[in-house]
């Protein structure tokens, strides 16, 4: 089995707020949904229904394939406001639904776009529209976050 190259460059660099303006999109991020992510993820939360890793089991319940997790979808979204945002900023607030199921297979990009930039209380802030979308073109988890990130003024 090969692992993935971890890209430690993209922790190194800085995405200061003077940078970002409303309707910027942030750098996408396509991943395959896999069995592997699934049973990881339902590991750390004891989620264990096996909708999620039976392959029989799931075309029992009707569908034609196993599905991730929900909270599978969440750490899509948060891993790309992350590497977006580096280790100098922080993500603030993260909110979203589920609205499509995601199958193993399927290939999902997480995409986002700037909707407002502010300073309040010292903190100069990001908010986002996020969301998880399906090859086929569909928002599986539209959501909205905010992020602060540093300022070259220091301040």
């Amino acid at each position: 089995m090969t692992y993935p190259q971890i890209d430690y460059a993209k922790y190194e660099k800085t995405v200061y707020w003077e940078d970002v303006g409303v309707g910027m999109e942030i750098p996408s991020i396509t991943r395959e949904g896999t069995l592997r992510q699934s049973v990881k993820r339902l590991a750390s939360h004891w989620g264990f229904h096996e909708i999620h890793f039976d392959h029989d089991w799931a075309r029992m319940e009707g569908l034609p394939q196993v599905i991730l997790p929900a909270t599978l979808h969440y750490d899509y979204l948060l891993t790309t406001l992350t590497d977006w945002i580096g280790i100098n900023g922080v993500v603030k607030k993260l909110g979203y639904q589920n609205r499509n199921m995601i199958f193993c297979g399927d290939q999902i990009t997480t995409k986002g776009r700037v909707t407002n930039t502010y300073v309040e209380n010292g903190e100069h802030l990001v908010d986002l529209e996020i969301w998880n979308e399906k090859q086929t073109g569909a928002n599986t988890t539209p959501g909205h976050a905010t992020v602060a990130l540093p300022s070259r003024s220091g301040s």
